[in-house]
């Protein structure tokens, strides 16, 4: 068995059970697949040993696992590696603990420091990405208070740069250390800072559950997130678009080019540029959800075929769709919304939008089951299409983030 997989299995079982200190909901292995990934990305991708100590590095500081078991197991060099980021005597004071290390990490050499920087460097992340998302700082999570973990983060830096000078590692962790000093407000940021914190997070998410399928040697999940919007215009799909694109998130929409008056795309048409896009380089993939069905509806209230066609139609193209979008977003509108007078609105331009996207939307509400997520928006003369945009993009991406971490959980116990 190679190394890294073997390495990975021990950490797995001995950090069952455990969670993060600071985010309860993640499993504590989370953090040692990352700082693995991290140093495989940072040029260390052919020493295996090195990623192993990484994915074993709080084993026999956090659990009953000890230094001789990892010495017999792994062999020195990784035993090595091991006990150079594991606390001689856990009982010791915070601060004494913590001396200990800084002195440690000065004299060793640039592979053991590098491991303690990606330590750093990850647990320092995992803080600036929940900071962001709250919009504040918040140490409760820690028996020290702030000043003293940038104390102790500002000195580990020092002496793991000391005699060996920047590289990625260390710059990561001290751009991290300086985010949480102040070089970003949190408190001041706008709902779209928060989402861009929203959006590291599912990047990182994501490449915690790309290296799980490596280990293993499952094929890489469909990352790609398809929302399917009913009861919008191709405006707002195209707005919604924009605002997640401006977070750093990459989105494609397809939509039907509708117009109540003028034939649709064709859903196969949709369907099939679909099934090409799913499995791309895209994060999110939004898909016009009327497709056919505004022209289709429209001629259903004016009676001019009957209803069991208008039906049949109507399940087919959801249960079509269903095979391949992972939620859908529905808006309704408030009947009393005024659209001739509402600039926030301008993109609906007839009065019986209203009545043909309410229909559309409590159609998908109605026959969509087989979706693992529905979210329903209702839009009234006090909404504004910032704070729509923001409540919708909100909402997908708390909906991917919930997917990420159930694969992820799924996945460890394979």
């Amino acid at each position: 068995m190679n190394v890294v997989k073997k390495a990975y299995e021990v950490a797995r079982n001995y950090h069952a059970g455990e969670v993060r200190k600071a985010e309860k909901e993640k499993p504590f292995i989370l953090h040692p697949i990352s700082v693995a990934t991290k140093l495989y990305e940072s040029g260390f991708s052919n020493d295996d040993n090195i990623l192993a100590a990484a994915l074993l590095h709080d084993v026999v500081e956090s659990t009953d696992c000890t230094r001789e078991y990892i010495y017999k197991e792994f062999g020195p060099d990784i035993a090595s590696l091991v006990n150079s980021v594991s606390e001689s005597d856990p009982n010791l004071p915070w601060e004494t603990r913590k001396r200990e290390t800084i002195y440690r990490m000065k004299t060793l050499d640039l592979r053991h420091k590098v491991l303690k920087g990606a330590d750093g460097w990850d647990n320092t992340e995992d803080l600036v990405i929940k900071f962001g998302i709250a919009g504040k700082k918040d140490f409760s999570s820690f028996k020290r208070g702030e000043a003293k973990k940038i104390w102790y983060w500002d000195n580990l830096y020092q002496s793991l740069t000391y005699n060996n000078g920047d590289n990625q590692v260390f710059s990561s962790f001290k751009y991290n250390i300086d985010t949480i000093s102040g070089r970003v407000n949190f408190e001041t940021l706008d709902e779209l800072g928060k989402l861009h914190y929203k959006k590291l997070e599912l990047y990182k998410l994501k490449n915690i559950s790309d290296a799980i399928s490596k280990f293993n040697e499952l094929k890489k999940s469909k990352t790609t997130y398809v929302v399917g919007v009913s009861g919008s215009s191709n405006y707002l799909l195209e707005e919604l678009a924009n605002y997640l694109r401006i977070s750093g998130l990459l989105v494609k929409t397809i939509d039907s080019n509708s117009n109540f008056y003028l034939e649709d795309k064709n859903l196969n048409t949709i369907l099939t540029e679909l099934a090409n896009s799913s499995n791309s380089y895209y994060d999110i993939i939004l898909v016009d959800c009327n497709v056919n069905l505004p022209l289709l509806y429209k001629m259903f209230l004016e009676k001019k075929f009957p209803k069991e066609v208008y039906y049949r139609y109507l399940n087919y193209s959801i249960n079509e769709l269903s095979k391949q979008l992972d939620c859908i977003v529905s808006l309704t509108y408030d009947e009393n919304i005024n659209l001739n007078n509402n600039n926030n609105f301008n993109y609906i331009n007839e009065k019986s939008a209203i009545n043909l996207y309410n229909g559309i939307s409590y159609e998908y509400m109605t026959h969509s089951k087989d979706y693992t997520n529905i979210s329903s928006f209702i839009i009234t003369n006090n909404s504004s299409l910032s704070h729509i945009l923001n409540d919708i993009s909100n909402e997908i991406v708390e909906n991917i983030r919930k997917k990420y971490l159930s694969d992820i959980k799924i996945k460890l116990k394979k």
